[in-house]
């Protein structure tokens, strides 16, 4: 496979800094390693427009404590609208401080709060266990919210790549436990199917590879009789019953591994009457976003903030 030409020019440069992933055997634990170091501080967080607060869930008996880093607008009047945000890593790697960032530029240009959980990765939890923790996070946010300045009326989830993937399964949950009402999900080149295998001609050179993938939903899937998932909470794509279901927006890049996999399931979305936002930018690889500079990467961020303002604001009136 040689995609390189199909590749937008001004993402080439970022290719040299994103080698494909080795989370095989000791691979993982390198890059874990490796990751870690390059979180930020909390000196390189420190802004004076986004206050940055480090919350614990408690444990209970469906899993232990869990971080939270809820980013607040400091101008903004509470209550606010909750975006939870869940990081991406293959569901193998990654952490919410590497997030902050991010989400402290979305916390002020939608002017709502960001919290991003530190969920537990796999292979140290398997099955729907992540999915669980995120919504443990989540359903403690919306308890709490007098605390937090939270709207629990105004919620939304997402993320990119396995965040995205964990932010469907978790729109599934919320829908089937009926605890609380969703006003989006937002996924970002969503993992959403262990079935994947890399059959596209021109996706997954880059970054996330087929044999990631595979290695990945291996060390997710664990044990667990993934056949059997009909609910979806290991992999959304499995889930039999769409309906009923918040309002998507599904991003991805033209060469993404996941592309068809996040367009077959944007389409059964919109099959079960769930009010679908597809985006497809062409000459995106998986996690080009990294080229911040890149004119594709200016479009699909003021996309992002653009959908949550609007949800945000269509929900208030």
């Amino acid at each position: 496979m040689d995609t390189r030409h199909l590749v937008d020019p001004e993402l080439l440069g970022a290719l040299a800094l994103l080698p494909p992933l080795d989370i095989s055997g000791p691979g993982l634990e390198r890059l874990r390693a490796t990751m870690d170091g390059f979180g930020p501080t909390p000196e390189a967080l420190a802004c004076d427009d986004i206050i940055v607060q480090r919350l614990v869930v408690p444990a209970t008996s469906a899993g232990p404590e869990l971080g939270v880093i809820l980013h607040r607008p400091a101008d903004q009047i509470a209550p606010l609208p909750l975006y939870l945000h869940i990081h991406g890593g293959g569901f193998v790697l990654g952490n919410a401080t590497m997030s902050s960032p991010a989400n402290i530029a979305l916390a002020r240009e939608v002017g709502c709060l960001v919290a991003s959980v530190d969920y537990r990765l796999s292979p140290e939890a398997t099955g729907q266990q992540p999915v669980e923790d995120c919504y443990r996070a989540l359903s403690w946010l919306v308890a709490n919210a007098p605390s937090y300045g939270i709207d629990p009326s105004l919620v939304a989830v997402g993320g990119e790549s396995a965040g995205g993937g964990l932010a469907a399964s978790l729109a599934l949950m919320v829908r089937d436990r009926g605890t609380i009402a969703l006003a989006l999900q937002m996924l970002i080149c969503p993992m959403l199917d262990d079935r994947t295998r890399g059959e596209h001609p021109h996706c997954g050179e880059f970054v996330w590879t087929a044999e990631s993938n595979t290695a990945a939903w291996s060390l997710r899937i664990g044990s667990e009789d993934v056949e059997r998932d009909e609910c979806g909470y290991i992999a959304a794509a499995r889930a039999q019953n769409l309906r009923g279901l918040a309002p998507a927006y599904i991003a991805v890049g033209s060469h993404d591994l996941f592309l068809e996999e996040d367009i077959a399931y944007a389409r059964r979305l919109a099959r079960a009457g769930v009010s679908v936002d597809l985006h497809v930018y062409a000459g995106g690889y998986h996690g080009f976003e990294l080229a911040a500079d890149a004119s594709i990467t200016r479009r699909t961020m003021a996309d992002r903030y653009s959908v949550l303002r609007r949800t945000f604001e269509g929900e208030r009136s």
